[in-house]
């Protein structure tokens, strides 16, 4: 596989936009090495061959003093290190396009409009030459999000530039941010590439736990081809896309070979495959607050079902909260839970389950849920909960993820789970087997109730 993560000692460019936008973004600096880079560079050519070398950050007063101090000890000639203090969102209007050979930069994350993300990096991208490299680090809502204007800006950037690399980040790495957030490598497309297409190389690092040394393992291996024993693990979470398998969506942990081998399953189908599985959505004039001041007496009541509802893999017979609702929509009777469907938390707990009883209930399932409704001709209620609870569907539910601050997992994510599906008889004998040792084991934990007082008395 051609490294193509380690290039900054590839080719040392003539001009350099590093965007730093705060003490958060620092990492960009840190990750990619740049204060190394440097010294290398100055090294090689006494930094006479840099034309330019632009800084832009948003706060200068809140950075650690050696990012600063990187460019002093490195003794980069002042006169070509220009440093500008800007808005994250106006300030590339005022810098040239076409005139930089490397950019690192990161999009305003997480502003009011999500917008600001697009335009700006699609604005960036114009200020790179033909064939320059340009490393962004972006937040999920660009890697997965089906918005109008998420999807026009991946196709614009495919247009734009080769797509030469992406790192996953680890669950949970920007704690302070609260986003699943990935890096982006990219080279702008020179004329005669337009219609150029590559294999991506991939990296998914599966922990914030020596994060720099795992990424700097990798791009070693790349280099040599050999792995020391301890690291050896790696080497199933980088691998090669084409720009086809990457989808509109970006999507690459379910295309990673630990993700394909923990879905190695007998008789193996997707959730998607079995079943329909949606996630309820209501606009404010559909559901109201039962003590709402736009209730009145043709108002219906109807059970609001949370995941605090969700108890030993079945809904309370009491569901705590209530909402209302149009009589017009009460008489929609596809908005409600069926008996027999699947419900599975999304966010927060992500993974807890449980099969429907509706026992006459009019139930609607909360945001925080995702309805599996089973397809009977090809899968048992009793056998998905089955599956859905056993270990090699909770470690996909687990690798599936995302999120920092919350953390979360989406409906489309979900039906991408593998399940064994054997023939409809085998399944109802492997969902009697099933019930059979879940009583036992109801008895064998009554028992031990009941021993464990017998032994506090004594």
């Amino acid at each position: 596989m051609i490294n193509e993560f380690s290039i900054l000692t590839k080719k040392l460019p003539k001009t350099l936009l590093l965007n730093i936008p705060s003490p958060l973004h620092y990492l960009i600096w840190q990750l990619f090495g740049v204060r190394n880079f440097l010294f290398a560079a100055k090294q090689k050519f006494n930094d006479s061959k840099f034309e330019k070398i632009t800084l832009v950050t948003h706060n200068w007063n809140q950075y650690p003093e050696d990012l600063d101090r990187n460019f002093r000890d490195i003794g980069i000639n002042t006169t070509r290190l220009e440093r500008h203090e800007a808005d994250p969102v106006t300030w590339i209007r005022d810098f040239p396009y076409g005139k930089y050979d490397l950019i690192i930069s990161m999009p305003p994350i997480g502003r009011d409009k999500p917008r600001d993300e697009h335009e700006h990096l699609l604005k960036t991208i114009e200020l790179a030459k033909p064939g320059a490299k340009i490393v962004f680090l972006l937040g999920a809502n660009l890697q997965f999000a089906q918005s109008e204007s998420a999807v026009q800006t991946r196709k614009q950037i495919m247009n734009d530039c080769i797509l030469k690399g992406i790192i996953q980040l680890p669950p949970r790495f920007f704690k302070e941010h609260g986003a699943s957030t990935f890096l982006l490598i990219l080279e702008k497309r020179s004329s005669e590439e337009l219609n150029k297409k590559n294999m991506v190389p991939v990296l998914n690092v599966p922990s914030e736990d020596d994060f720099i040394l795992q990424l700097m393992t990798w791009i070693s291996w790349e280099k040599s081809g050999t792995l020391d024993e301890d690291n050896k693990h790696l080497v199933e979470h980088s691998f090669l896309l084409s720009e086809d398998e990457l989808t509109q969506t970006w999507t690459i942990l379910d295309k990673s070979p630990a993700f394909k081998k923990l879905t190695e399953i007998k008789d193996s189908v997707r959730l998607g495959d079995v079943t329909n599985a949606f996630s309820p959505a209501f606009s404010r004039n559909q559901l109201f607050d039962v003590d709402s001041k736009l209730q009145n007496d043709k108002s219906k009541t109807v059970d609001y079902l949370r995941i605090s509802d969700l108890e030993n893999n079945k809904i309370k017979l009491k569901i705590e909260k209530q909402k209302i609702m149009t009589p017009e929509d009460h008489r929609k009777s596809s908005i409600f839970l069926k008996d027999g469907d699947i419900v599975i938390s999304r966010q927060g707990t992500v993974g807890k389950v449980a099969i429907v009883e509706t026992n006459g209930r009019k139930i609607l399932a909360s945001p925080q849920l995702v309805v599996l409704r089973p397809d009977t001709k090809k899968i048992l209620s009793d056998y998905l909960l089955h599956q859905l609870q056993n270990e090699k569907t909770r470690e996909q539910i687990k690798k599936l993820t995302t999120g920092s601050l919350i953390s979360r997992i989406s409906t489309k994510s979900i039906t991408l789970i593998r399940i064994s599906l054997p023939p409809l008889s085998e399944q109802k004998q492997i969902v009697k087997k099933y019930h059979k040792l879940d009583a036992e084991i109801a008895e064998l934990e009554k028992k031990l109730a009941s021993k464990r007082k017998e032994l506090s008395e004594v």
